[in-house]
């Protein structure tokens, strides 16, 4: 045989060899990588979510922020897999004063990404600060935005992947009584070391993305004074808590919170699973008897709007989807609540219909009784009640629809296993009673439904929608004025946009620069 021949069979066996060894050497190395992101992940979304949010830092901007427009000077798209689509992508160039900042990389959605010009805010003395308004545009303090989203995700994350190992090792091994009783234990443990190290985590990433924030853009264009170098100085180290005098947390105060969560969402899973029981019964009952109590009560607030009531000039502090939140004053007092845009349904065919939102303006007239402050209401709502009489009666086809099918569903789980055991029992008897009780059970969860929904209607009406109709508004102190901040001199002039046919052949040369972050090129350059 020729000797070439046997060298290549020889040289294949070692390239596979070496393609094995490469392969468990990722593998090796992406290990803990791959532990920190299936067992702290929960943890950190648990944390980012509640003790260590960044609302502190999104109510400053809302707060103390500039607003001021940028250009975009570049613009790109990231492939983001099949599911999820592309990422997008723009480079914004903006003035503070006679200095320019360039973001390199600020991530818009589909909406924002083909305008060329964005409307950004930043911080007083943090130049380099600039974030999307959009960012801060549905922040309020007194109505923050629901956690329950990142705690469901959190606490299912945390209590899936310490299961699945616990789960692999008693179906792998012979496991002894005493290493049976260790499960609970082992279990506990796991979780509590998770929520541990996933504090710190929690913490320093918390920091990191508050220097990112305030330090990202690059000066571009310096004026000749130099008088914001000190402001663009970027610091190693930026810590949360000092920067907002954010007290610390004591472990009483962590373990209380994460309990307290644990229950809201023990709660919720209660909740769900008595709608996807009963959930028919509640629509039904809801749309029927309900909607009668609520039409009384309204009929009564609305004479007692027409006779009693005070009408006031409120303004909208915020938009959140198709909520407000609206601001009226009332004897020197500054109240804040939370409204839903009313809207009304527009029939496109036989059976389809189509909501529409009423326009709200930016200081829509508001409603409320003398005595009182607190029932504040929208006067376009009060005006059309027609529309929630319109909702609740398409909400009842919703209602029968879904019992229906909850209650086909109930009776095969329920009865088909009782005709089968019926059926074993007594063969040659012939015993009707199986029969009769899988007969009598649509009848019976029928009942139950009726029963069950009009309980939960009725602590619906009572403790949720009464109680938002007349005392939702939260009184804020002291009263809210709005100061102007206090800029520095060379801060005074506007924050305008750079137009793309000004300023260029500034741009499009090398600057001097004291900070050693920002590189000293040319803006094209960086394009």
């Amino acid at each position: 045989m020729d000797p070439d021949q046997q060298r290549q069979p020889q040289s294949n066996h070692v390239k596979d060899c070496l393609l094995v060894c490469v392969k468990y050497l990722v593998v090796l190395l992406l290990l803990p990588f791959a532990v920190v992101l299936l067992f702290f992940v929960g943890p950190l979304i648990y944390y980012r979510g509640t003790v260590f949010n960044s609302d502190a830092l999104a109510q400053k901007y809302r707060k103390e922020g500039v607003r001021l427009q940028g250009q975009v000077i570049a613009r790109w798209k990231k492939n983001g897999g099949e599911k999820s689509g592309p990422t997008f992508h723009v480079r914004v160039v903006y003035r503070v004063g006679q200095d320019r900042y360039v973001k390199n990389d600020m991530v818009v959605n589909q909406g924002l990404y083909s305008k060329q010009k964005l409307d950004l805010i930043r911080l007083p003395h943090y130049r380099k600060s600039a974030i999307l308004f959009a960012r801060v545009e549905g922040v309020d303090p007194d109505f923050p935005p629901s956690k329950l989203p990142n705690l469901f995700f959190a606490f299912f994350w945390m209590f899936l992947w310490n299961f699945i190992p616990i789960h692999i090792i008693l179906t792998s091994i012979e496991a002894c009584d005493f290493c049976t009783n260790l499960i609970g234990p082992v279990f506990c443990g796991m979780i509590a070391l998770e929520l541990l190290v996933g504090y710190w985590v929690a913490k320093l990433e918390r920091d990191i993305d508050l220097k990112s924030t305030l330090y990202s853009a690059k000066r571009v264009a310096r004026s000749n004074d130099d008088t914001g170098a000190a402001d663009d100085a970027t610091p190693k180290y930026v810590s949360y808590g000092s920067f907002f005098d954010e007290g610390k947390h004591s472990f009483f105060s962590v373990i209380s919170n994460i309990v307290l969560d644990l229950t809201t969402v023990v709660a919720w899973i209660g909740f769900a699973i008595y709608f996807l029981i009963f959930g028919g019964g509640y629509m039904l009952m809801d749309s029927l008897v309900m909607a009668r109590w609520r039409e009384k009560i309204l009929q009564k607030i609305l004479q007692r709007y027409e006779s009693e009531s005070t009408q006031v000039v409120g303004s909208v502090v915020c938009r959140q989807g198709q909520t407000l939140i609206v601001q009226y004053e009332v004897d020197a007092h500054v109240y804040k609540k939370r409204l839903i845009v009313p809207s009304h349904m527009v029939r496109t065919g036989c059976l389809h219909h189509r909501h529409e939102s009423e326009t709200v303006p930016d200081d829509p007239d508001i409603l409320y009784l003398t005595d009182n402050p607190a029932s504040a209401t929208l006067k376009c709502q009060i005006d059309n009640p027609q529309h929630e009489k319109e909702r609740f009666r398409k909400k009842i086809c919703g209602g029968i629809f879904v019992m229906i099918i909850q209650l086909g569903f109930a009776t095969l789980f329920i009865g088909i296993p009782i005709l089968i055991q019926q059926e074993n029992f007594d063969q040659t008897s012939g015993n009707p009673f199986g029969t009769q009780l899988f007969m009598l059970l649509p009848g019976i969860l029928l009942a139950c439904h009726i029963i069950f929904g009009c309980i939960c209607a009725y602590i619906h009406y009572e403790f949720f929608f009464k109680r938002e109709l007349l005392w939702g508004a939260k009184r804020v102190f002291p009263r809210a004025i709005e100061n102007d901040e206090v800029l520095l001199d060379e801060e005074q002039e506007l924050d305008v946009a750079v137009s793309l046919g000004q300023g260029w052949d500034e741009l499009n040369i090398t600057h001097s620069t004291t900070d050693d972050s920002v590189e000293s090129r040319s803006l094209f350059t960086t394009l």
